[in-house]
Formats: structure tokens, C-alpha cells, sequence
């Protein structure tokens, strides 16, 4: 800013335009006009003031406003703070609040306006109301509401008040003006009506008031209804274990359970992840009294292991923003269904995955879920059966593999059970008796052989005999929990063991065969970890 202009540029210095302050070139206070009766006539002088050298030159006024004659003939040269007078009159032609301008015009400094207001009063007294209807809505019972009218005297006389008649319960009216009182001209009394349901319906009622300038009656409405409620119901959603690259649906129900309809203010589904929302619910959706709307969650595990989510809600009830909450955990699909890595010996057979078969001697089969899942609170449950050789043997294991491992991994055959040489633990079922074995029918928990160069000899971690044949078919789950490693046979826990293992893991089986030979399979398989 510089000369008393204002200067708009770029931050590279480029001036883009520039200018200099606009003021007004006169000043003048607004005259106040008295109330005046309607055809009758208020006068009022002006008085402009030049705010600089100027020369006046058209005087104009609008609304119920004439201007008489300038004190100085235009056009008119006026100096910094010369004056000129102009008287003003009001004309009101209606009872009311009228406005209108007296506009300043000067050659080559623009023009000015004074803002114009009077007031028209009837002649003699005249009772007016501000509203001539008041109307409640949606009020509950036990509940109440109010609101305000005001009772003018537009007229130029002063006004008796001759009767005031009450409104009838539940409608209640305070302030009013007693009889015999008078309201001034130009005066207002304000009154303060209340309803107070007190149960739910529709009801009318009315207030007058009486006067020697008119009767005023104010109608009067209210609607009591019991107020809106959201019910959501159920709470939460828990899909239970689902089959990854399966879908399961779930719904949930919001009703109304209010008398007043509700109006959806926040709506955030789900949506994205394993769990999303299928039905929409924009926010701004009303929900009438004891009407509903049902919405539809999706669960498509796309991994193993537990997730969560919400769809968060709030109306306009007043109890708060609330969340209906989902669960699911995805479970690894059963090998009959594909996706398993399948090695060596292994192969589906009709329902099941047989590991190894009666023929040849010295099998070895693998199969492995490719990808890595949470060891936490991993459990795997499935159905063995071991059979159809002469004597039975060897076994075959359920395996934690490190999640490093290949899942294209085959171990050592024989009383390595396919599992020697893969890096990990694994429960074994066991049916065949070599040295170092406690049995030739217990279940047992390895990590790997004794040593590296004896593959066929598993160093065990906790063995128990005391179990059922194995050569049958039983029902095996393991769960692994804090470390803890349990294993249950047909519902019995039969073996409870530390363990140690990765944050995650390549979940398999695995099967060997040597000189004694059986048909192992598992089926049934759901593995899924927290």
C-alpha cells in the first residue's frame, strides 16, 4: 500500500491491479420518526455532511418518504464538513413498520443513501397479535414445549383489554394482560404459552384476548407422540468359522420402537476386508414409528485366523452413537477342496487325503497349506484313518512347520513318518514299534530326529501310550494356546506339552510307510488360528 492506493500483485512482483480506498463522499444520521397515523404526516430534517470537496447535485427519497426543500439550492458546493439540510416527511399509508432511503448524489464522487424507517399507526386503538397460529409437534408425554406471541397496539389511541379467555389443558398461557389494562399505543404484551402432554394425542386449543381495538383469538395445535427409539437387534454378528473363499450372510434388524419417527444421522459400514456390508443405509434415512430396516453383512475370509469389525450407527434419539459389532474367523479349507500343496505319496482319494498307501513299501507323503498362519491360539481339527496292511506302520503326523520351509518339503520315510528332516513339531499317531519308541500305538509330539544322521529316529517331546488303536478311524484335534501344545483323541485330551514355534507357521500332514505299510488319510480338516 503506497499514495493511498492498494496494490494486488504475485509473489514474483507482478502487479495484477491496484486501487484507491472508496469512501462514502457525505455522511448523514438517520432521522427517527415518530408513530404516525395512517394518512397523516411526520417531518423530520436531515442533515448531510461532506466528508470531502464535492458538489451535491440530486437529492431522491423511496417508500412512504417526500423530501421538501434543500436548505441550499442545487447543485450545491460543499467543503470538507459544509453542510446541507433537507426536510423529510413520512406519509405511512399501512399500520407497520415501513422503510425506504434518501439517496445523495454528487458529480464524480459517487452518491451516498440514509436509511429511512417510520412507523403507521391506525387511528384510534387497534389489537394486533405477532402470529395467528401456534402449532407444537412431537412433544412426549410428560414432556412440555413452549413458545412466545406478543400482543401489539398498533393503533394511536390507548386500548382496553375487555376479556381474556384461557386455553384449555394441556395448553397453559402466562403473561397475559388482566382486564381493565390498558396497552399504550405502540406497546406490546408477550405471552408465554406452554403444552404439557400428558398423554399421547392430538389435541386444539385456542387464546383470545378481548379489546376495545379488536378481538384476537390465536389457534393453538400440539401433537404428543411417544419419542423415537432405535432397537438393534441382534447386537453383534459372529459368523463362526467360515472356509476361506467361502461366503456366509448375516442380517441385522434397526426398529423404531418409538412413537415418533428417527432420522439416521451417521451410517459407516464396513467396507472393506473379509467382512462388508451389502445393504446401504445412508445417513439421512428416516425410519417411521415401529418400522424397520434390515441390513446385510458379508463374510468372505480371504486368510486364516480371527477379524473383527462394526458398522458404526447414531439417530436422533439421544442415547448415543452405537456400533453393531461382526466377527468371523477363516478357516483353511479341507485338502479335498484343493489349493493344498500335494508331495510325494499324497493325493486325494474321493473324501479324503491319503498320505500314503498299502503298496509300495517305503513311503513317504506330504501336503501343506502354501501360506503361513498365526501360531497364536491355532487349532486344527480332523479325522484320521490308518489301515489295510498286514501289520500297520508306520504313522503319519500333523505338522507346525517353520514358515520358511517350502511347502513343497517331503521327510524321510519309514519311522520318519515323512515328517525327519522337515524343521518344526508335529503330533504324531504312531503305529509301528522301532527303537526309541515307546509302543507300537501312541501318540506323540517330535521336533525332528535325534540326529541329522539318523533321519529315522524322531527325538520325542512327550509320548502317551494309554491311547485307543489308531488303525481305525478317530477324531483328532490339537489346539496350541501360550505355547502350550494340547491334543485330543475322540474328545479326550491325551497329550498337554510346551512347545516352541514361530509367530507363524506352514500348517501340514504327513505320512511314511517302510517295510510294514497302511493306507493313512485325514479328512474333515478345518485349521484355524486367533
Amino acid at each position: 500500500m503506497g499514495g493511498n492506493r492498494v496494490y494486488v500483485g504475485t509473489r514474483d512482483g507482478i502487479v495484477v491491479g491496484f486501487g484507491a480506498p472508496v469512501a462514502a463522499p457525505v455522511s448523514a444520521p438517520p432521522p427517527t420518526f415518530p408513530a404516525t397515523v395512517i394518512g397523516q404526516t411526520s417531518t423530520q430534517t436531515v442533515t448531510i455532511t461532506a466528508n470531502s470537496p464535492i458538489s451535491l447535485t440530486a437529492l431522491a427519497a423511496t417508500g412512504p418518504f417526500t423530501l421538501g426543500t434543500p436548505s441550499t439550492a442545487l447543485p450545491a458546493a460543499l467543503t470538507t464538513g459544509g453542510t446541507i439540510s433537507v426536510p423529510v416527511t413520512s406519509t405511512p399509508t399501512a399500520a407497520g413498520l415501513a422503510g425506504g432511503s434518501l439517496t445523495v448524489t454528487t458529480a464524480g464522487s459517487g452518491s451516498a443513501q440514509v436509511v429511512l424507517t417510520a412507523t403507521g399507526q391506525l387511528n384510534g386503538p387497534k389489537l394486533t397479535s405477532t402470529t395467528a397460529g401456534i402449532s407444537f409437534g412431537g412433544v412426549p408425554p410428560s414432556s412440555q414445549s413452549s413458545t412466545t406471541v406478543g400482543f401489539t397496539n398498533t393503533g394511536s389511541q390507548p386500548l382496553t383489554v375487555s376479556a381474556v379467555v384461557q386455553p384449555t389443558a394441556p395448553f397453559t398461557a402466562s403473561g397475559t394482560p388482566s382486564v381493565g389494562s390498558v396497552i399504550s399505543p405502540g406497546a406490546q404484551v408477550v405471552v408465554n404459552v406452554t403444552f404439557s402432554p400428558t398423554t399421547p394425542g392430538a389435541y386444539t386449543g385456542s387464546l383470545e384476548i378481548d379489546s376495545n381495538g379488536g378481538n384476537i383469538v390465536v389457534g393453538i395445535t400440539g401433537n404428543s407422540t411417544t419419542p423415537s427409539v432405535l432397537q438393534i437387534a441382534p447386537s453383534s454378528l459372529n459368523f463362526g468359522s467360515v472356509v476361506m473363499g467361502h461366503t456366509a450372510t448375516q442380517t441385522f434388524t434397526l426398529t423404531n420402537v418409538g412413537g415418533s419417527a428417527l432420522t439416521v444421522t451417521k451410517s459407516k459400514p464396513p467396507v472393506l476386508g473379509p467382512l462388508t456390508a451389502t445393504s446401504t443405509l445412508p445417513e439421512g434415512t428416516t425410519i417411521a414409528a415401529v418400522a424397520s430396516a434390515t441390513e446385510t453383512i458379508r463374510f468372505t475370509p480371504s486368510a486364516a485366523g480371527s477379524t473383527s469389525d462394526g458398522w458404526v450407527l447414531n439417530v436422533n434419539d439421544n442415547l448415543g452413537v452405537r456400533s453393531v459389532g461382526f466377527t468371523g474367523r477363516g478357516v483353511i479349507p479341507d485338502p479335498t477342496s484343493g489349493g493344498w500343496k500335494l508331495n510325494g505319496s499324497s493325493k486325494v482319494v474321493g473324501s479324503a487325503l491319503q498320505l500314503t498307501q498299502v503298496t509300495p513299501k517305503n513311503q513317504a507323503g506330504t501336503a501343506f497349506w502354501p501360506a503361513a498362519v498365526s501360531s497364536s491360539g491355532l487349532t486344527a481339527s480332523f479325522t484320521t484313518s490308518i489301515g489295510g496292511g498286514k501289520k500297520g506302520g508306520e504313522g503319519l503326523t500333523f505338522v507346525l512347520a517353520n514358515a520358511a520351509d517350502s511347502p513343497a518339503s517331503v521327510g524321510f520315510y519309514g519311522s520318519g513318518l515323512g515328517f525327519s528332516g522337515i524343521s518344526g513339531i508335529a503330533v504324531a499317531l504312531d503305529t509301528f514299534k522301532v527303537p526309541g519308541n515307546p509302543s507300537s500305538n501312541f501318540v506323540g509330539v517330535t521336533d525332528g530326529p535325534v540326529k541329522v544322521t539318523t533321519r529315522g529316529k524322531l527325538h520325542w517331546l512327550a509320548t502317551n501310550t494309554s491311547v485307543p488303536s489308531l488303525r481305525t478311524t478317530r477324531q483328532v484335534t490339537q489346539n496350541l494356546t501360550g505355547g502350550t501344545l494340547k491334543v485330543t483323541i475322540d474328545g479326550t485330551l491325551v497329550l498337554t506339552t510346551p512347545v516352541t514355534v514361530g509367530p507363524t507357521v506352514l500348517v501340514g500332514f504327513t505320512g511314511g510307510t517302510g517295510t510294514q505299510t497302511d493306507t493313512q488319510s485325514v479328512s474333515n480338516v478345518a485349521v484355524t488360528s486367533a
